[in-house]
């Protein structure tokens, strides 16, 4: 069995967002760690911290699963992973956030930022309102929103500013990864998940599973296909040798 690192996106609690995969995994004897975001500041903050999860588990068998910004974080904790010659089972990126040079921005995302813009300009903390999730998290079940904006955290304007302005440039890696994201994304554009993975699937010489999710928003793990996601992860996972 295996353990299972799972990194979370901005404004994100990760025993809301991963609870449902958590459950299952565990339910198949997998250990599933979740990384407490609550001192992330940067995204280097959370780039580390997925490292540091991965050196207290070793040496047993490790999966690395992102969400959104935590995607990209588990994208370059890879990458430096692979250059430092450590092992890694595979990599599950969930609607991740974009490397420099993909262009991302939904019509949403932008309206969004506009009203924010000094907040992520200045560097400074906010919490996203009921409406800003409306308008980034759509289409979701009511009561899956709720639960997101009930347990919502801070977003570092820090980290805000660097992933919309000056994102990490991608590397790649050699990992089996598996690439989930909806079809109808709001927070980043289903179009740039087609390029990222085009990108994944050139600079690996492993197997690069992309999968879009229909009807889904950008939480895949609370959309309506949230069991036919967590079923992909969790069958792709058992096809992995450990």
């Amino acid at each position: 069995m295996a353990t299972v690192i799972c990194m979370d996106g901005l404004a994100g609690h990760p025993e809301t967002t991963f609870k449902g995969l958590k459950d299952t995994l565990e339910s198949d004897g997998h250990h599933v760690v979740l990384v407490d975001t609550a001192t992330v500041r940067t995204h280097e903050d959370r780039v580390q911290l997925v490292l540091d999860a991965y050196h207290a588990n070793k040496p047993q068998t490790i999966f690395l699963v992102g969400f959104s910004a935590g995607g990209s974080a588990v994208r370059i904790a890879a990458e430096r992973l692979e250059r430092a010659g450590e092992d890694v089972a595979g990599v599950v990126l969930l609607a991740p956030a974009m490397p420099a040079f993909i262009p991302f921005a939904t019509k949403e995302l932008v309206k969004v930022m506009k009203d924010r813009v000094a907040d992520i300009i200045l560097g400074r903390t906010f919490l996203l309102s009921e409406r800003e999730y409306q308008t980034l998290a759509s289409p979701i079940h009511q009561d899956k929103m709720n639960e997101i904006v009930k347990s919502g955290r801070e977003v570092s304007g820090v980290e805000a500013r660097r992933l919309a302005f000056c994102p990490p440039r991608f590397v790649g890696y050699s990992y089996p990864t598996l690439h989930m994201w909806g079809s109808k994304d709001r927070w980043i554009a289903p179009h740039a998940q087609h390029r990222f993975g085009a990108k994944l699937r050139k600079r690996s010489s492993a197997t690069v599973t992309s999968y879009e999710v229909s009807e889904s928003g950008h939480y895949v793990l609370a959309s309506e296909k949230r069991g036919e996601v967590v079923e992909g992860i969790q069958r792709w996972i058992s096809r992995i040798p450990q």
